[in-house]
This record gives C-alpha cells, sequence and structure tokens, in this order.
C-alpha cells in the first residue's frame, strides 16, 4: 500500500483499520479521480474497451483486497470491517465484463486486458 508522503502508518493514532487505510491512500485515490480516463469515465465517455480496462484493473485490485481480507478477518483491526457479503465486489466486477465483452462478440480473460 502506498502511503502518503506526510503520513506514515505508525504516526496514525486512530485505532479504526478504515480510517487509516482511509488516510494513507487519500493522495494515491486523488490522484487516480483526476486521471484523464477517471474524469473521462464520470463524464460518461468512455469507450467500450477504456471500460474494459477498467473492469480488469478493479477486478485485480479487489481481488487483492477481497484475498487480503479474508486471509485477516480474524485479526484485531480487520474483524470490525469485515462484512464480506456486504463488501466484496468480485461478482459485479466479474458479471460487467463477461457482459461487456460478450456484447462485443470478445472471451477475455480477467487477468488480460483489452487491446
Amino acid at each position: 500500500m502506498e502511503t502518503s508522503k506526510n503520513v506514515q502508518p505508525e504516526q496514525i493514532t486512530d485505532s479504526d483499520l478504515s480510517e487509516q487505510i482511509k488516510v494513507v491512500t487519500k493522495d494515491s485515490h486523488t490522484r487516480a479521480e483526476n486521471t484523464e480516463l477517471m474524469l473521462s469515465y464520470q463524464r460518461g465517455h468512455v469507450s467500450l474497451t477504456q471500460y474494459q480496462m477498467l473492469l480488469c484493473s478493479l477486478y485485480k485490485i479487489y481481488e487483492a483486497l477481497e484475498e487480503a481480507l479474508d486471509r485477516n478477518a480474524t485479526h484485531d483491526a480487520v474483524a470490525p470491517i469485515y462484512f464480506p457479503l456486504e463488501l466484496e465486489r468480485l461478482p459485479s466486477i466479474r458479471k460487467d465484463l463477461e457482459h461487456s465483452t460478450a456484447k462485443a462478440g470478445e472471451r477475455r480473460s480477467l487477468s488480460r486486458p483489452p487491446r
């Protein structure tokens, strides 16, 4: 996890893991939200290929996050925020990607972005 330049995880006094994650990833999220692709996406100006690339990226991100949360579900810091049914995103992302590739007449691996 990338930390912001001014905040190190050990400097955070808030014991709530979700707040710690929010603090240390704020700069990364701000940069990501302001990329040309995300700005175009927010305006509804994105091609099918760009949307598929976004879905592939999100799939890999949420795959790692959900696996880590599952693996650490009983950890004291994770247990209070562990709500797998409410927070899981992989099935929806997979469904969206399958729908978008079927629409385009393609079969695509979730780990291989569109060309």
